[in-house]
C-alpha cells in the first residue's frame, strides 16, 4: 500500500488548511480575492442565506459609484417575492446595509436609507408576505428612512395596514405622517383589541390628535415629578415617535439640547 512520506505530510496539511480556510471566507473577502460582478455577489449572498447562514455586516460589492447595482437589486427583489421567511429576513438585513452604505460610504454608522429603489423594494417585495420579514422591513423603514422619503409610499402603507394592522405598521404610519390613515386609525380605536394600544395612540398623535399629545405631555410631567424612570422613558419615547413640533420640543428640553427653539 502506498503511503505518504513523512516529508510530504506537512505540505499536505498546509494544502488542506489553505483550502478549508479559503472556502470559509466571508463573501466580501472572497470577492476581494476574486473580483466578480455585483449580480454574482448578490447570488452568492442568496446561496449562503439558503444554506442557513446569517447576514454579517458590512456588505460589499453591491454598490457601484454610490448606488446599488440594478441587476443585484433585481435578484434580491425576486428572492423577497419567492423565498422562505428565513431567507427573506436576511435579504431585508442585507438591503438595509446596502442602503446605509449608499448614504454613508465610510461606514460611520450614520447612514439613512435614501435610495428610492431600496425603499421601494422594502415597501413592496419586503412586505409581500405576512411573516417576520415583513415586520423587519417596516422596522428598517421606520428607523432608517427620512419622513420625506417615506411620503411617496403613504398610500401603499395605508393599504397594507388596513389589510393587516400591526404595531410596527402603525408606528411606520406615525413616522411617515400618513394622513390618509386617519379613517383607519379612527376605526381601529373603536375596536376592543386596539383600545389603549400604545402604537395606535402614537400614530393618532403623529397625525395631530391633540388629546393624545396632551396625554403624553402630562405623562412626562408626572414622571419627572415622581422621579419614575420607567414612566419617564416611556413618555419620552412616545413623544419622540409622535414627532410633532410640540412633542419634539418637550423631548429636547429633557435632553437639554439647544437645537429646537
Amino acid at each position: 500500500m502506498n503511503q505518504w512520506s513523512p516529508c510530504a505530510r506537512p505540505w499536505i496539511l498546509l494544502f488542506v488548511s489553505f483550502f478549508v480556510s479559503n472556502s470559509a471566507l466571508p463573501i466580501t473577502n472572497q470577492m476581494n480575492q476574486n473580483p466578480i460582478s455585483p449580480a454574482e455577489v448578490a447570488a452568492n449572498y442568496l446561496r449562503s442565506f439558503r444554506a442557513g447562514d446569517e447576514f454579517m455586516a458590512p456588505s460589499g460589492g453591491l454598490v457601484v459609484s454610490g448606488a446599488p447595482d440594478p441587476q443585484a437589486l433585481t435578484l434580491l427583489q425576486n428572492a423577497l417575492l419567492e423565498d422562505t421567511a428565513e431567507v427573506r429576513s436576511e435579504v431585508v438585513d442585507l438591503l438595509a446595509d446596502v442602503g446605509a452604505e449608499c448614504a454613508d460610504p465610510d461606514n460611520r454608522g450614520l447612514g439613512a436609507i435614501k435610495d428610492a429603489r431600496v425603499i421601494g423594494i422594502l415597501f413592496t417585495a419586503g412586505m409581500d408576505k405576512p411573516d417576520q420579514a415583513r415586520e423587519e422591513a417596516m422596522l428598517v423603514l421606520r428607523t432608517m428612512c427620512r419622513r420625506s422619503d417615506l411620503a411617496p409610499w403613504s398610500g401603499e402603507l395605508v393599504r397594507m395596514v388596513e389589510e393587516r394592522p400591526t404595531k410596527d405598521g402603525l408606528l411606520l404610519v406615525a413616522k411617515g405622517k400618513a394622513d390618509k390613515a386617519r379613517p383607519l386609525l379612527e376605526h381601529l380605536a373603536q375596536l376592543p383589541a386596539w383600545q389603549e394600544d400604545r402604537a395606535l395612540l402614537i400614530a393618532q398623535g403623529a397625525l395631530g390628535d391633540t388629546a393624545v399629545i396632551t396625554r403624553y405631555l402630562d405623562e412626562l410631567r408626572v414622571a419627572v415629578a415622581c422621579a419614575d424612570p420607567e414612566r419617564y422613558n416611556q413618555a419620552v419615547d412616545a413623544l419622540a415617535k409622535i414627532g410633532d413640533p410640540v412633542t419634539l420640543k418637550a423631548v429636547a428640553e429633557q435632553l437639554r439640547t439647544p437645537w429646537i427653539d
